[in-house]
């Protein structure tokens, strides 16, 4: 049965003055069967497994706050006690085989969003006008061992290193595309193993000169295979680790998403217009409306999150149900693959750490615009003075693949009519990571000479040679007042009322923006794997013993020189 196009409900809003309610035994145990039989024969038939449906539930795993359920004939159903929340979080067909780092994740990012009691206004994908559901499109089941590290560096004892969840993700989506037929360019790089002594490994790859073999890559590799189709998954699984500078290691293969994104347009001839967007900076429901469109557009999503105790996890998003849950594909051999409610991640306070971000438009034809991608880390905010209006913000910050030059602006816009109230020249690049002051913008102005009645809405915006536009400067969606413009009214050349937006969804371009905050150009800084300043040292400040904040790779930016850590 279809859903009303207006349904907004599917998640849940939080009412400070409402009691929760915990959820009994049997409620938990009918929510998990139903869920269950509404995933068993649509996504088995599909994939070709059992199609009958599930009749009695056994709870596998509890804690204070999630229990799993499971059915005899497979399968199983992450649970919520508090009714809050929606009753099922998420379901697999297969078996439950304990908590996996992936599902760990999850778990923990659905925990750190009860405990903050985060609202999410996302609606299902009916909502926006797409398809009721997406069966999942991408058909293979892949991990990160043999055989498919075969052609990843060795240890001394001859053991392959893991592909690293970031390439097993990437070949993933290309053997989806079947695309290209050869690489681009070559990639040269080097790398010592985390944990072991030695001087490291020197790796060189001319993708030009490859030949990536679609028709013999496997859609799963556990039941048997020959020489040659292990050769084809592993030939493109080295070549999408290498392209990311793919740090190796027998316990974590790193790389970070801009890495990925750059690959995908530079070694392999994908769009260039695909964008990296971070969660931190759009409402739940703008987040959502980007990951349904994507999927109801049959292209596949390189999605990360990062946990600060276990490190960041990549992995592909490639369809969803009827009830908004997005299908997930983990990159671990389809263990623990099915449908997930991502958008109750809201990242909406300081307290959620469990961070995400991803990459949109990853397709071998052109289907999105080149944009820029600055960002701050305070609200934009617009005020009355008398007859002028003060503007206030933070430097702004590039995650862009290449370095900025342009403007930036404070953009007044009505219909299809754009003022400019202020604006500054870009001209020295703005690196990676790096911040820029626009101090310039943030005073009082006054209102361009015969402005046109009306409510006009202002924003700030950046432009750079390529955009066609101007694009949101979006700020961290953390602060407690999240405003991203504001709507000025006038009449008869007079303002007479500003009043501050935090609705993003006016926009419809995917800008990403990471958090950071201001530091001297000479200071050593640190950067987590979501391009995030955690950590900031006088200059030379940096030693193999520095503390750092938490587990996982990290980049090291001083002066001119950049580098790789994992911790």
């Amino acid at each position: 049965m279809r859903m009303e196009k207006l349904l907004i409900a599917a998640l849940c809003f939080f009412s400070l003055s409402a009691k929760a309610a915990t959820r009994t035994e049997k409620e938990m145990s009918q929510a998990a069967c139903q869920a269950l039989s509404a995933l068993f024969v649509p996504t088995l038939r599909a994939n070709g497994m059992p199609q009958k449906a599930p009749s009695t539930m056994q709870k596998l795993y509890a804690d204070d706050q999630l229990a799993v359920y499971g059915a005899a004939q497979g399968g199983y159903a992450l649970v919520a006690y508090n009714d809050e929340w929606p009753a099922v979080l998420a379901c697999s067909p297969h078996d439950f085989a304990g908590v996996s780092a992936s599902l760990a994740w999850y778990m923990e990012a659905v925990k750190q969003a009860m405990a903050a009691k985060v609202p999410s206004e996302a609606g299902l994908p009916a909502s926006y006008g797409y398809e009721n559901a997406v069966q999942p499109f991408v058909e293979t089941h892949w991990g990160q061992t043999k055989p498919y590290n075969q052609l990843c560096p060795a240890n001394t004892s001859g053991e392959h290193y893991l592909t690293g969840c970031v390439a097993t993700a990437m070949a993933q989506i290309m053997r989806y595309h079947g695309y290209p037929a050869h690489g681009k360019g070559t990639n040269t790089y080097g790398f010592t193993p985390h944990g072991e002594a030695g001087t490291g490994y020197n790796i060189t790859v001319d993708f030009s000169a490859a030949s990536y073999d679609w028709k013999n890559m496997l859609a799963s590799y556990k039941k048997g295979y020959n020489a040659q189709q292990a050769k084809a998954v592993s030939t493109l699984m080295y070549h999408c680790g290498v392209s990311v500078s793919m740090q190796y290691s027998m316990t974590f293969s790193g790389a970070f998403t801009r890495e990925a994104r750059e690959a995908f347009i530079k070694h392999f001839g994908y769009d260039e217009g695909a964008n990296i967007c971070t969660r931190d900076f759009y409402s739940a429901n703008e987040w959502m409306r980007l990951v349904y469109g994507e999927l109801n557009a049959r292209r596949p999503i390189y999605y990360t999150g990062v946990d600060n105790n276990a490190g960041g996890h990549a992995f592909v998003l490639c369809g969803y149900d009827t009830q908004g849950r997005v299908w997930v594909n983990w990159g671990w051999d389809g263990n623990d693959d099915g449908y997930y409610n991502i958008a109750l991640l809201n990242p909406g306070t300081l307290a959620f750490s469990s961070r995400q971000d991803m990459v949109i438009g990853i397709s071998p034809k052109k289907v999105m615009e080149h944009e820029s991608h600055l960002c701050m880390d305070q609200p934009f905010t617009v005020s009355r003075a008398g007859k002028n209006v003060s503007i206030n913000g933070s430097n702004v910050i590039n995650r862009g693949g290449a370095p900025f030059v342009g403007r930036v602006a404070v953009v007044m816009q009505k219909g299809n009519k754009q003022l400019l109230l202020c604006s500054t020249n870009i001209t020295s690049p703005i690196a990676n990571y790096d911040h820029q002051s626009v101090s310039s913008l943030y005073t009082v102005h006054s209102m361009p000479t015969g402005i046109e009645d009306g409510v006009w809405r202002v924003f700030m915006g950046s432009r750079d040679s390529e955009d066609k536009d101007w694009r949101l400067v979006r700020h961290w969606n953390g602060n407690q007042n999240n405003y991203n413009s504001a709507m000025v009214t006038i009449r008869s050349g007079r303002i007479v009322n500003v009043s501050q937006e935090d609705d993003d969804r006016w926009f419809t371009t995917a800008i990403t923006a990471p958090r950071a905050e201001p530091s001297a150009t000479s200071a050593t800084r640190v950067y987590d794997i979501e391009g995030r300043l955690v950590l900031t040292l006088p200059h030379g400040g940096y030693t193999a013993s520095t503390p750092l904040p938490g587990k996982g790779m990290f980049i090291i930016k001083q002066g001119n020189h950049t580098w790789k850590v994992f911790r």
